[in-house]
Order: C-alpha cells, then structure tokens, then sequence
C-alpha cells in the first residue's frame, strides 16, 4: 500500500466506526424516548381511568 492511502484508510475507517457508533446511539435514544413516551401516556391513561372511576363511584354512591 502506498504511503498516500494510509490517512485516507484510517480517515474512512474511523469515519465509518463513527458511524456505526451514531446509529447505536441514535437506536438507543430512540428506544428510550419510546419507552418514556409510553410510560407517559400509560399514566396519562390510568390517572383518566381512575378520575372515570372516582367519577362513577361518587355518582353510584349520590
């Protein structure tokens, strides 16, 4: 291999390393703001259902 090529093999190979490191860390985050996303919204969802059911409750009980 020529002299020349090393730093361009080195910059690729670091290059696509990055790479491959950015996406990781991309799925990563993704994932966690998924799984946050749905930890709200399931909150959201039971802190509805029990308001539904303190609602009915004290209207069954009026």
């Amino acid at each position: 291999m020529p002299p020349v090529e090393a730093p361009f093999l080195c910059l690729w190979l670091l290059r696509s390393w990055f790479g491959v490191w950015l996406v990781a860390v991309d799925f990563v985050l993704e994932e966690q703001a998924t799984l946050l996303l749905m930890d709200s919204f399931s909150l959201s969802l039971s802190h509805d259902a029990q308001g539904v059911c303190d609602r009915g409750l004290l209207g069954f009980i009026r």
